[in-house]
């Protein structure tokens, strides 16, 4: 629903300056990395909900992993799929598949290394592929790019909604990154987010920043050991006192697999 007309933009602004979301896809995107030939656990525990959760990777060969998450509470799959990685074009390609059963939904991804700076990628979402025609979807383009120096530059554009995202990080020094994302969904709304991540010491991260799409401050703290980071993130609206705050952990393991 859109805010109500009004003779001036600061008075638009005023009456509801950001929206809640950022962009599709972000509620259902994860990461997926693993070695070749190994097995990679990542748990999960969200302590004020609770949740109990484990993301479960296994890379048979460099070009290809297959993934699950599993939620112990709700004791069903979250999600489930491959990666594939191949030569195309005389570029490198790689596709991704992902069910997610409690939804009847289905994810595809498709990216290509248009150059050694520039990667375009295309993103599809059915909402329910039981219905004909697979029902309702969502389309999202993106082209990452990366800039002098670790620099880089990220656009998204939504299909449907019509949404413009916008991603920069900027390599403050070799220890410090800024990050600043903005979204454009019309000239009466838009959001914006800003964060700063810090190398401590070798196995300590800092991640710290503002979100004015949820209205939220963010902290994150990764502790790298031997066999895989430990993470903490923690989040508290503008508006709530300390009590409130949210807090997550996770904690990645991964092993070899012999033969």
């Amino acid at each position: 629903m859109q805010p109500p007309a009004s003779s001036t933009t600061s008075s638009v602004l005023t009456k509801r300056p950001f929206r809640a979301s950022l962009a599709p896809f972000d509620a259902h995107s994860f990461q997926v990395s693993c070695e070749p030939k190994h097995v990679a656990l990542t748990f999960e525990f969200d302590p004020k909900h609770p949740s109990f959760e484990t993301q479960f990777v296994y890379s048979p060969q460099a070009k290809s992993k297959l993934y699950a998450c599993y939620n112990f509470e709700r004791e069903r799959f979250r999600y489930f799929g491959a990666d594939q990685r191949f030569q195309a074009f005389d570029k490198d390609n790689s596709v991704r598949l992902s069910y997610f059963p409690t939804k009847n939904a289905l994810s595809a991804s498709y990216h290509i290394q248009a150059d050694e700076k520039n990667k375009a990628s295309a993103h599809i979402w059915f909402h329910d592929i039981s219905k004909q025609g697979f029902g309702k979807r969502e389309e999202r383009l993106e082209l990452h790019s990366n800039l002098e120096g670790n620099d880089t530059f990220r656009i998204r554009y939504d299909l449907q909604k019509k949404v413009t995202n916008l991603k920069l990080t900027h390599e403050l020094n070799s220890r410090v990154l800024l990050e600043g994302e903005y979204s454009y969904f019309s000239k009466d709304s838009q959001a914006a987010a800003v964060s700063l991540t810090k190398q401590m010491d070798r196995d300590n991260v800092l991640k710290a920043g503002a979100d004015w799409r949820s209205r939220k401050y963010l902290l994150e703290w990764t502790n790298n050991t031997g066999d895989g980071p430990w993470i903490v993130k923690s989040s508290l609206g503008f508006q709530q006192s300390l009590r409130d705050f949210d807090i997550q952990l996770k904690r990645k393991i991964s092993f070899a697999i012999n033969g």
